[in-house]
């Protein structure tokens, strides 16, 4: 009876902590998901919607990326 009891708090243990998991790793996508439900008017840009493109780069290689590729 008490291994029964042990089992099942072990998988609600399990449970409850793969669903947190998974609310931290994917919270921007369950926002934007309840925001489409609750908001009506909302939708995602896209990439029309940006007058201007800009690309940011860190390394000195990102230099030759945009002279000689994007350009």
């Amino acid at each position: 009876d008490n291994f029964m009891i042990s089992i099942v708090l072990l998988l609600v243990m399990s449970f409850t902590f793969l669903v947190a998991y998974l609310v931290h790793r994917f919270r921007t996508v369950i926002e934007a998901y309840l925001v489409r439900i609750f908001i009506k008017a909302f939708r995602p840009m896209k990439s029309s919607d940006y007058k201007t493109h800009v690309f940011i780069g860190y390394a000195d290689e990102d230099v030759g990326f945009v002279r000689y590729i994007l350009l």
